[in-house]
């Protein structure tokens, strides 16, 4: 309860500390969106009124350049992004910016397709214009049959400068009275160019083709100036204006609605140090009593480490008897093995000769009879299949106190658990029944003794468990595939069990349910970390009274130390 009102205090300080932190980061960085949107709203307004002139001016001929109708576009493209980029976001409960940014967009989207049309309805105009004098010149070339000029007196010639006249009239100032009389002179010039020659009639076409060209142009140029000025692009920059102000009114009120919670938040900060003040005055008295259990702590804590200590020095003791046992053991062994072989020479040479002097003396003057010397060479085995016992025991305890935790290598599972098995034999052999229960899993890259000092601390564990049973136990080594790149390795016993309030803490450092001097606390936090390393997994599930089961899962290929510490970099 006292820890948790101190988290809980400490958690509202800290909380109440980065709320008002930023809080007074917001104000001290005023949002300028709304300004800025404002500013270039206005900008874009002053561009499309401009654009809207340089379109009327090229309708009316007084700019020759149709294609710098087309350059507001960009521009304004341009400044429409950084309006939306500055509206992201942002709304106001008496606004809507997006729908006004919808609006004018559909709007200038509009007026740049009648921009497109009038472009292109110039450009046809233009080149109509350009080509007229041409075909008016060739008419009248056929007219005066190749001359460089029309007769002065041909009436065909005079309603044809009539008609060129009026259509440039038309093309300045168009009107339907106009209209009218140019078509009325088109059908004349056609008729009389018919009576003429059907040369001549050809080339009236030509030229009457671009007359009409002209004037149908010229007809959807009006019409397009009207559809012009009918789209509302300054009603929605106006009404772009109108949001972007209400949204400014809406900032300020936002502001000032941080300044109110600043004080809220720094009124609320002090009362909540208050209460951290009250209550660390309230459990100073504990700090003494936590003081004296961390020192007891501690001191069990070095009585464990010095545990530990004599068991490692255990471990270089048993390495340096096994070296010591290792010679006599050889000598032993090589001085049976002599006995043997001379004892097989001899029982030889006496069957070459047994018949020749059976019948001079007796059996015993001869040496042992045949059956004392068959005992003898059994006995002899016997001797050296223990020598042979004892030479496997010591290299197994040798192999288990070498310090070789970055050696890697393929090694057989089922060997290690055997040898394992043997090493604890003393334990076990006189309260269970050993069982292999083993699936032939294929071998791994691991280290062999790291791994066999696992199986060698579960298996005492496993004793232990069953020491203090009435019946016999029976202790099962198990090995599985798991899957296509990982194997499972079971340790079962039939001992006590392990309480379920216990079974968390079995891997902690340190922890022991033995006796001060019995146990380090250190065994499976050690097979825990060695599991670990070698990127698997140890459990364990435990039923009190029935047993307890510890399950390894291993990969086929550990990970080598320069691959760990790649991994500790990245990470």
């Amino acid at each position: 309860m006292i820890v948790r009102s101190r988290i809980v205090c400490i958690g509202i300080i800290a909380v109440l500390l980065t709320v008002l932190a930023t809080l007074l980061a917001m104000l001290r960085a005023p949002d300028t969106r709304p300004a800025e949107l404002l500013a270039s709203l206005a900008e874009m307004k002053q561009i499309d009124a401009l654009w809207s002139a340089d379109v009327l001016s090229l309708e009316l001929g007084l700019n020759p350049n149709y294609d710098s109708v087309a350059a507001p576009v960009g521009t304004l493209a341009e400044r429409y992004r950084t309006i939306e980029k500055l509206a992201d976001g942002d709304s106001s409960p008496t606004g809507d910016l997006p729908s006004s940014l919808a609006a004018y967009r559909s709007a200038m989207d509009a007026k740049i397709r009648i921009v497109e049309r009038i472009k292109a309805q110039y450009s046809i105009i233009s080149n109509s214009s350009r080509l007229l004098p041409i075909a008016a010149a060739d008419l009248f070339a056929e007219l005066e049959g190749g001359a460089d000029r029309p007769p002065s007196n041909s009436p065909i010639a005079d309603l044809l400068t009539r008609i060129v006249i009026d259509v440039a009239s038309y093309i300045v100032t168009p009107n339907e009275q106009l209209q009218q009389v140019i078509d009325d002179q088109m059908a004349a010039l056609r008729e009389a160019a018919g009576r003429t020659s059907p040369e001549a009639a050809a080339k009236a076409d030509t030229l009457l083709a671009h007359m009409a060209v002209i004037l149908r142009q010229k007809q959807l140029g009006t019409k397009l100036i009207v559809d012009l000025t009918a789209v509302p692009t300054a009603q929605a920059i106006d009404r772009l204006q109108r949001d972007a102000q209400v949204l400014e009114a809406d900032q300020n009120r936002y502001r000032s609605l941080l300044r109110d919670l600043v004080l809220v938040c720094s009124f609320l900060l002090v009362l909540a140090i208050t209460w951290a003040a009250y209550l660390l005055r309230r459990h100073y008295k504990r700090l003494n009593q936590d003081n004296s259990a961390l020192q007891q702590a501690n001191e069990d804590a070095q009585s464990q480490l010095i545990q530990s200590s004599k068991l490692s020095a255990m471990g270089q003791m048993v390495a340096g008897i096994t070296h010591e046992i290792n010679t006599p053991l050889a000598y032993v062994k090589a001085v049976f093995c002599l006995i043997r072989d001379q004892m097989a020479e001899m029982q030889a040479g006496r069957t070459s000769v047994l018949g020749a002097v059976a019948e001079l003396r007796p059996a015993t003057a001869d040496g042992l009879p045949d059956d004392q010397l068959g005992e003898l060479n059994m006995l002899i085995d016997e001797g050296l299949h223990g020598l042979d016992e004892i030479t496997n025991l010591i290299i197994t305890m040798k192999n288990f106190s070498r310090l070789d935790k970055g050696r890697l290598e393929y090694i057989d599972i089922e060997e290690a658990l055997d040898g394992a098995a043997l090493i604890a034999r003393s334990e076990v052999k006189y309260i269970a029944d050993t069982v292999k229960d083993y699936g032939k899993i294929p071998k791994i890259h691991a280290s062999s003794t790291q791994l066999k000092q696992v199986f060698l601390n579960l298996i005492n564990n496993a004793a232990h468990a069953m020491a203090d049973q009435p019946k016999r136990g029976k202790l099962t080594l198990r090995t599985r595939v798991e899957t296509e790149d990982m194997i499972r390795i079971e340790i079962e016993d039939s001992g006590t069990g392990i309480p379920a309030d216990v079974l968390p803490k079995i891997f902690d450092p340190f922890f022991t349910t033995k006796d001060v001097g019995k146990g380090t606390g250190m065994g499976l936090s050690i097979c825990y970390r060695i599991i670990q390393t070698h990127g698997g997994t140890i459990s364990a599930r435990s039923q009190p009274g029935i047993g307890t089961t510890f399950t390894i899962i291993l990969p086929h290929r550990a990970k080598t130390e320069s691959e760990h510490r790649l991994e500790q970099a990245a990470a």
